[in-house]
């Protein structure tokens, strides 16, 4: 298990390309794990699902502040 923490003060946006690029797996070995505002999350699932991370390994969970 490896945990990848991005900071959006000081990283820049997550973007699946980055996720790709900073684990350095064949995304179809990928596991992913997603916790976040649910339009950043699904954005995410999207993008990851068209790199190819196989759907069933991209798990989330939605959180909103207010």
């Amino acid at each position: 298990l490896h945990l990848h923490l991005v900071d959006t003060e000081t990283d820049p946006r997550l973007t699946a390309a980055h996720v790709l690029e900073v684990v350095g797996v064949e995304p179809r070995r990928l596991s992913v794990f997603l916790c976040g505002p649910e339009r950043m999350v699904t954005a995410l699932q999207r993008d990851l699902v068209r790199a190819r991370v196989k759907p069933a390994n991209v798990h989330r969970e939605f959180y909103n502040l207010r």
